[in-house]
């Protein structure tokens, strides 16, 4: 083969690549997950100052728009649908690859859940699995969420799972992701606009008990050995829901494994009085805050970050979207607020 013939082949086999690539990132399955990967890799390179891993309940109870009015701080969440544990560390491994946040948050509530369930749960895992950029970190992580008898070659190439989306390349707004790179206005913020009450909240002894599953717990000492490694403040944060002993028992058993490896753990059901949070009105349902529990959150963990961190470098050069996104919140927020009152 002439070098001419050659260069033409590898020039010819990368166009089908990025070809490929392209389209599959197009028709990976739409909506507020695929939204909210999409945003994070536009985000400029190294313009966010907190970063937050874990289940959906960071989604709803966080609001970046918020934090960057009370706080002044940029964040991002990269919270999935029952998040697995194991994801975690691949995550914040994928996470500087673009940005090199002061701090990382850790929503711990998944590492109570029994991890064979996790394993099975294909769907929730695909969640995460399938919004991340084609890597090796993607693989390793596929590698490491899955066993040796699923079939990894359809996590690898997801357009196995998700050619029959084809019609997707009729929606310009998908045509826009052909590299996975499209700004969310929102920063990654998911509105709930449901309440279910908690009629009271138990007492559980701080120093009461419960251990957590020994694959969780596993899993747990290996991604704070590995956050060791990593230049940033870690503070886990387990975000406000319905009161179970069990639950507060096993968060307890969390916090002091975290606490022991020197690390910061604030579980938001302590504070709920604190926070103002109003068991009657401001849970969307048993496991998730809506607005106006995102609100309270929100606020209660800028004033935790102004109190205990200090971002010396500037990083706010654009804070154009970041004002924008406060106000895409408030709109949402006042308009719920106002559909609670006639209520």
């Amino acid at each position: 083969m002439k070098k001419k013939q050659f260069a033409r082949l590898i020039c010819f086999l990368i166009l089908v690549c990025f070809l490929g690539k392209s389209l599959s990132y197009i028709v990976r399955t739409n909506g507020v997950i695929k939204d909210r990967f999409a945003g994070f890799y536009a985000e400029p390179k190294d313009s966010i100052e907190v970063m937050m891993y874990g289940a959906s309940p960071v989604g709803a109870s966080f609001a970046p728009g918020l934090l960057w009015k009370m706080g002044g701080v940029t964040s991002y969440p990269l919270s999935t649908n029952s998040q697995s544990p194991v994801a975690i560390k691949y995550l914040i491994e994928e996470t500087y690859k673009y940005q090199h946040p002061g701090l990382i948050i850790i929503e711990p509530r998944m590492f109570c859940s029994d991890p064979e369930k996790i394993r099975e749960d294909k769907a929730h895992i695909r969640e995460v699995t399938d919004n991340l950029r084609y890597s090796l970190t993607r693989k390793r992580m596929i590698d490491a969420m899955l066993s040796d008898d699923d079939n990894k070659v359809e996590y690898y190439v997801d357009i196995i799972k998700y050619h029959s989306n084809i019609g997707m390349l009729l929606d310009p707004d998908e045509w826009k992701k052909y590299d996975y790179s499209v700004s969310d206005p929102d920063k990654g913020f998911q509105y709930q606009k449901e309440i279910n009450a908690q009629a009271e909240f138990g007492d559980t002894d701080d120093k009461e008990v419960m251990p957590i599953p020994k694959e969780c717990e596993d899993v747990l000492l290996d991604l704070l050995e590995y956050l060791k490694d990593q230049d940033a403040d870690v503070l886990f944060v387990a975000t406000p829901r319905f009161y179970e002993y069990e639950y507060e028992c096993r968060m307890n058993y969390i916090r002091d494994i975290v606490e022991k490896s020197g690390y910061s753990f604030l579980n938001m059901n302590r504070h709920l009085e604190e926070m103002g949070f109003d068991l009657k009105h401001d849970f969307n349902d048993g496991v998730h805050v809506n607005l106006l529990g995102s609100y309270k959150c929100s606020t209660y963990l800028a004033q935790y970050i102004n109190t205990h961190y200090d971002f010396s470098t500037d990083l706010h050069t654009d804070t154009g979207s970041w004002d924008a996104a406060y106000d895409r919140y408030m709109e949402e927020y006042n308009g719920f607020l106002d559909q609670v009152e006639d209520y």
